[in-house]
């Protein structure tokens, strides 16, 4: 990594680090990698991911088109589509039964480009781990068709032109000083509300087993 090229990148990297690693301790992360998640389980993460999504696309897209002149020529895929799409092909069933986006936890407000920079290092850095994770979804599936796996095969085709993106957008808004402490903080609600839609450790690891 170039310090000195991505000042923004690294700060946020140092100052988000613990947080960002306990996500990617979770048990239910682990058993996807090593090859032990079940079905059900991994019915459940995509479910809690498109909670999650249902509320970060709505604050994202909404910033976009407020900020468009701000934010480095920046884009955000919504990812709830691709996930309501998943899930509808892993159960079986139609969009008029999906839960909609839960009450129980919040998302940062996306008001100002600063804040957009702070999400998008979350969201569009977490597809780097979608690209890593994608072969074990395949493996679970045991399929390469689309089905059930939408969003894992965007990130591996289109994360690293979206990761890309994020940085140019995070490096921009870096430039200006005051919003270095807006952005810092926006990254870490950001995983701290994704945190929460999965739960603790050991609930995340204990989903769908009995």
């Amino acid at each position: 990594m170039n310090f000195q090229q991505n000042p923004g990148r690294h700060q946020l990297r140092e100052k988000t680090h613990s947080l960002h690693e306990s996500l990617h301790e979770m048990p239910v992360f682990q058993r996807l990698l090593d090859g032990s998640l079940n079905i059900p389980d991994y019915i459940s993460l995509m479910h809690r991911f498109l909670i999650f999504y249902q509320k970060i696309d709505c604050q994202m897209l909404r910033a976009c088109k407020k900020y468009k002149d701000q934010i480095a020529g920046y884009h955000y895929v919504p990812r709830a589509p691709m996930l309501e799409r998943d899930v509808i092909a892993l159960n079986g069933s139609d969009k008029s039964s999906l839960v909609q986006s839960s009450d129980s936890f919040s998302v940062p407000e996306v008001k100002d480009p600063g804040r957009l920079a702070g999400v998008a290092y979350v969201v569009d850095g977490s597809v780097l781990g979608g690209i890593m994770m994608s072969n074990s979804v395949s493996n679970l599936l045991k399929s390469d068709a689309i089905g059930g796996q939408q969003y894992w095969q965007w990130c591996k085709s289109e994360g690293n032109d979206q990761w890309k993106s994020a940085l140019a957008l995070i490096e921009a808004n870096w430039q200006t000083a005051q919003y270095r402490p807006i952005i810092v903080n926006s990254a870490l609600q950001t995983f701290s509300s994704l945190k929460d839609i999965l739960g603790t450790c050991e609930d995340v690891g204990a989903v769908g087993e009995k």
